[in-house]
């Protein structure tokens, strides 16, 4: 028998199966935890813009210590 080597895939809930009864609880936790995530990164915003606001700390520290350079220099 050439089909009964094949292994039998588990049916893949979809968005209008969630409540059903086949659905694994690991699934249903995994699904909750991975919209906390997506939240979170939303409010946190995307790496790139964390990344730009860092420079900007850096570029006005900077500016500030260059400028308290040219005023302690000065004297």
């Amino acid at each position: 028998m050439v089909g009964a080597n094949l292994r039998t895939r588990s049916k893949r809930p979809t968005t209008k199966d969630k409540e059903s009864p086949e659905m694994s609880d690991n699934y249903s936790m995994y699904v909750q935890k991975m919209a906390e995530r997506r939240d979170a990164r939303k409010a946190d915003g995307s790496l790139s813009s964390q990344l730009a606001a860092m420079f900007e700390v850096v570029r006005e520290c900077e500016a500030m210590w260059a400028l308290e350079d040219r005023i302690s220099g000065g004297r």
